[in-house]
This record gives C-alpha cells, structure tokens and sequence, in this order.
C-alpha cells in the first residue's frame, strides 16, 4: 500500500463488509478504532489515495458471549454511572453491605438511588475502607488523562452527606470538603480536589465507600471538561456498557476490544 516509489505514500481505511458486527471510525493519526456490535466477520480494507488499485483487506472475527451488561464505556472522555446498576452483583457492577448498614434501591424524588441505611450518624475513616459499605463500576476507559467527578445526590442532612473515593482499589479523596452537600438532586463538585488520573486506557474499577450512613445517590459522572462540563437537572444519559470480546484478525488475535449491544430492531406499527 505505500511503496517507495510513490509520489503519495497515504492511504485510507473502509469497511467493506460487516456493518453489523463492527462500527470503524478512522482516526486523524492514520489509524483506526474498531468497536464490536455483536459476533461476527468483517472485513476492513486500506487502499492507497494514489492508486486506488492498491490496497491491503483484512477479515476481522468478533468472538463474544451472549449479551449481558459490561462495563461502562467512556466516550469522549465522559462517562455517565448508573448507581442502581449494582443491584446486579455482577463484576460489572456491585455493591457491599457492612452489618446493620444496607444497601437499597429506592426511588427518591422521582429519581432512582442507592440508599444507605440506619441513618445513625455513622462516621467511617479511610483506614477502613475493607469494613466499608461501598459501591464499585468497572468503566472502560477509551482515554486516558485527568477525570473530574461530579455527583448527584439527594442525601437528608449534613452527617450523611460524603464518600470516599477510589481508582483499582486504591483511596484517592472524600467529598467532605464541600458545603451544602445535602438537599434533593444536588450536583456536586470539586474539581480541585475530586479528579482522578487514569494512567492507561482500558478497563479500572471505580469504588465509591460511604464515609457516613444514609447517604442517598442517584448518578456518577466522570468529566475530561472540567468546569466546563457542570451537569444541570437530572444530568446526562447512562452511558453504554460493553464486554471486552476476543478478536482475531486473519486468524491471528488482537488486543481486546469492547462489546456494545447491537441495538433493538423497531417493530413495525
């Protein structure tokens, strides 16, 4: 595709079949980022811009399992959680009770939440964070970089109003250092103290540890943009979740790359 004696040595990827297993989106560094649909064979193409006559296929085989919520997938370096996912219990998503404090989905204000219970004014330190009810997300990161959080919640008073935060299992911060935390659908901030570094692109484990019981959480929202980016009403959508599926190209296996459930085909009225 760019032999030496040609005078435009660029070339230009396409999907020539496979439309409905994969999704290519050519990227400004030449190269291209594949996200899987669902199972299936594709074949991609790179054809010189000199000759179109030139070029290179290649047939990409996704080989996943049968649907079933993954991790959340940042787009654009945003992702939105959906705190309630972690009713699943799944590796996905999930959620740890300590003794007489229990986690429950409730809907508050109209919104659905996890809520903490047995609001008795309980104060946990960030030593303990095993002994901690807490709530983790696994997200794919697409992009790595500085992620500022943003939370919104409607916890019932000044004792039950923060968390702990952390990246792998690893405390990074608490939200106790804001003021006005509680009310009905708040978004909070801090981005001079709440922000994350995720090193490497790819799958981490978010991790959020009550630091007081009975607090009340509806959303989870991870910003590149800063304050740029302040979420107003009920905030963005939940973001799309995805499985890493295996991949081989000409028979030959890639890296991973995420799963997203091939959307529903509208009945006919």
């Amino acid at each position: 595709v760019r032999p030496a004696e040609a005078n435009d040595t660029t070339a230009t990827w396409s999907l020539v079949s496979g439309e409905d297993c994969v999704n290519m989106e050519e990227l400004d560094d030449g190269r291209v980022s594949i996200t899987g649909l669902a199972e299936g064979e594709a074949v991609i193409r790179l054809t010189s811009n000199q000759d179109p006559e030139v070029f290179a296929e290649y047939t990409l085989t996704v080989v996943g399992e049968d649907w079933t919520p993954g991790a959340f997938l940042e787009v654009d370096g945003r992702v939105c959680l959906d705190v309630t996912s972690v009713m699943e219990q799944s590796e996905y998503a999930n959620y740890t009770d300590q003794g007489e404090f229990v986690w429950s989905e409730q809907d508050v204000n109209d919104q659905p939440a996890m809520v903490l219970s047995s609001n008795n004014n309980m104060q946990w330190k960030e030593t303990e964070l095993e002994n901690v009810p807490s709530l983790s997300f696994q997200v794919y990161f697409q992009d790595s970089g500085t992620y500022y959080l943003y939370t919104f919640t409607s916890h019932p008073d000044d004792s039950s109003d923060s968390f702990f935060v952390g990246l792998d299992g690893e405390f990074l911060f608490d939200t106790n250092n804001n003021t006005g935390h509680s009310g009905k659908l708040k978004w909070q901030r801090n981005n001079s103290i709440w922000r994350m570094e995720v090193e490497e692109a790819g799958v981490h484990t978010i991790t959020f540890w009550a630091r007081e019981d009975g607090v009340v959480a509806h959303k989870f929202y991870l910003s590149q943009n800063g304050t740029e980016d302040m979420p107003t009403g009920t905030g963005p959508e939940v973001s799309n979740r995805v499985k890493l599926a295996a991949a081989q190209i000409d028979g030959n296996m890639m890296e991973l790359i995420p799963l997203l459930p091939a959307e529903p085909v509208p009945e006919d009225p």
